[in-house]
């Protein structure tokens, strides 16, 4: 009986003492990750007052729950109204996650084929290729559609009209009853006008809105402008808490399947073979093993935003701002996010560890050189260096674009000596790719024509009131002489249509050269919005000064025949009907190109 006993004892001591091990271990790992989020919430902070941002709100989401949420800084500093995480913001590019979300879920209806050409729906870019749905919504419509990457945001808008017309409803309608409504986003709403929010029922989420900000030349913190448009591209207003709703559904597989969720976040592959920084709506890549599914929103000079997902991990990170500073300094937009110094931290604090079961500590990159060598020296892991670096560039652009000069001018001279630059990084790769693939849009033989013709028009404008002050003068001292000559009305008439032909034609060259008009329209294409003003621009005004380059072509007959004028005067208005036909030809070529 005392043998059972002992035995029952022993197993009892044996189980019980696992079982608090088993406890210890797991409250040690809850202790340990709160203290890497108290750590991560301050470099936050930190960071926030390094920019100089005035406020934003951060959440964190883990295994389906949201971790954490939390608001630095002032969402108004007049009012002092402190940021939290029911602040709204402006999510700019972020929106164009919600978009694709839209899209995927029309495709799985069988609505729509993301192979279909644009031109379908109304929609003219011009390319040397055929330009489908999938190029749009994946940053690959320039150039021969399909094969680089450039981030268009521009192109991106026109997906608004393809739900449009795909669906026959607006994308704002979908939105709002396909996500907004199924997941409870009470903080969210599209941009609009404040007569359009008074009342309705996204009221409390303007009254929320965050005050944008700017930074002046010195460094000041200044009031920016709200917005108000809103598309597929951007104008979607939201809180931390609702884009952590968003992302908890997107891993339950509440809003798409998961077969074309996957699709969404599968990156573009070139017919060269190689894997492109972006999929259909997201940007994807693979850092250490580790998938990275993400997107950031940068609109100059008071938004910047990044939701930064580890879909294997079942982690994600949230960041809003009230100014640019988080998306401004930092070429994310090359398609590497670890470019942040909050991914980076990111995945350094949350990320390694748990691909790895070991920490990296902090590195000060403010401290001095012998500092910050003496702990990167102390690092052999290939994998966690390669880290520290993209952390140390990602910090030196935070000190360089502060005006820190001594101190970024430290660090990087730290970074030049441990970690020796290659030939070509991958970023610069890219963006060289995409530069040699570029078609041009504009010939340079049209550039140079145009830009005579401007020159010619600049001499009307010169020479004509010129020429009216000098007879002005002369008819006064022949008046005085009392000789004067009557000025015939032919002649005024005449000099009348040179000079309004030099204002049609001078405003043609402003909008297509100097704004770019031109460029932009063929470059980026153009929807039926823009058509009235597409036609307007190219076809109206170069008929208008064509009819009128008629009479200038009777009017330098005219004046060859009657002699009225010297040499010189006669052959400036030769050169300047000469000039204007041109334009005529050259304005109705680029027509053509446009709207054939």
């Amino acid at each position: 009986m005392k043998k059972k006993m002992v035995l029952f004892m022993t197993i009892f001591i044996i189980v019980n003492g696992t079982a608090l091990s088993q406890a210890t271990v797991v409250k040690d790992s809850q202790l340990a990750e709160m203290d890497i989020t108290r750590q991560f919430i301050q470099f936050i902070e930190d960071l926030r007052r390094d920019l100089k941002i005035p406020g934003l709100s951060a959440a964190m989401v883990k295994d389906g729950n949201v971790l954490w949420a939390k608001g630095f800084g002032f969402a108004n500093i007049e009012k002092k109204i402190v940021a939290t995480p029911e602040t709204s913001y402006y999510l700019a590019s972020l929106t164009k996650t919600f978009a694709s979300t839209i899209i995927m879920q029309l495709v799985e209806q069988g609505k729509l084929d993301l192979d279909t050409p644009v031109s379908t729906y109304n929609i003219r870019i011009f390319s040397p290729g055929v330009i489908t749905v999938r190029h749009l919504l994946s940053h690959t419509s320039e150039g021969q559609p399909g094969t680089f990457y450039s981030y268009n945001g521009y192109r991106f808008q026109f997906l608004g009209q393809v739900i449009r017309k795909a669906s026959g409803r607006s994308f704002k309608d979908l939105l709002i009853e396909k996500i907004l409504k199924p997941l409870d986003m009470t903080g969210t709403a599209p941009n609009m006008s404040a007569h359009e929010y008074s009342g309705s029922a996204f009221a409390r989420v303007f009254e929320n809105l965050s005050q944008p900000y700017a930074l002046d030349k010195n460094g000041r913190i200044v009031k920016g402008h709200f917005h108000r448009s809103f598309g597929a591209s951007g104008g979607l207003i939201s809180t931390v808490l609702d884009i952590a709703k968003y992302d908890i559904a997107l891993q339950q597989y509440r809003l798409l399947r998961p077969e074309t969720q996957e699709m969404a976040f599968t990156p573009f592959v070139s017919p060269t073979g190689e894997r492109l920084p972006y999929a259909l709506g997201w940007f994807s890549q693979v850092y250490n093993g580790v998938r990275l599914i993400w997107h950031y929103g940068y609109y100059s000079p008071s938004i910047s935003t990044l939701i930064l997902k580890a879909p294997d991990e079942k982690m994600t990170l949230i960041v809003l701002a009230n100014t640019d500073a988080l998306s401004r300094p930092f070429p994310i937009g090359d398609g590497d996010v670890l470019n942040s110094p909050l991914a980076a931290a990111f995945f350094r604090m949350f990320i390694f560890p748990r691909k790895t079961g070991r920490t990296l500590a902090a590195v000060n990159w403010k401290s001095t050189r012998e500092e910050i060598t003496s702990q990167l020296e102390q690092e052999k892991d290939e994998h966690a260096l390669d880290l520290y670096k993209k952390e140390m560039m990602s910090y030196w652009r935070v000190l360089h674009t502060m005006g820190h000069k001594e101190k970024a001018s430290r660090l990087r001279e730290v970074y030049s000596s441990f970690f020796p630059e290659k030939k070509q990084a991958a970023s610069q790769k890219r963006r060289a790719i995409g530069k040699q693939q570029q078609v041009p849009v504009v010939g340079s033989d049209l550039k140079l024509i145009m830009m005579v013709c401007f020159v010619i028009f600049m001499l009307g404008f010169i020479m004509w009131p010129v020429g009216k002050g000098i007879r002005f003068l002369e008819k006064r001292k022949t008046k005085n002489a009392g000789t004067g000559k009557q000025k015939s009305g032919l002649r005024a008439a005449a000099t009348f249509i040179a000079w309004l032909n030099g204002v049609l034609g001078l405003f043609y060259v402003a909008v297509t050269i100097f704004r770019g008009g031109l460029e932009f329209l063929l470059k980026n294409g153009f929807g039926e919005k823009q058509y009235a003003e597409v036609k307007l621009i190219f076809a109206t005004i170069p008929l208008a000064f064509g009819c009128i380059s008629i009479l200038l072509v009777c009017f330098t007959f005219w004046e060859w025949k009657k002699r009225n004028r010297s040499v010189m005067g006669r052959w400036f208005y030769t050169v300047f009907t000469a000039g204007s036909l041109v334009l005529v030809f050259v304005c109705y070529h680029w027509y053509m190109v446009l709207l054939a």
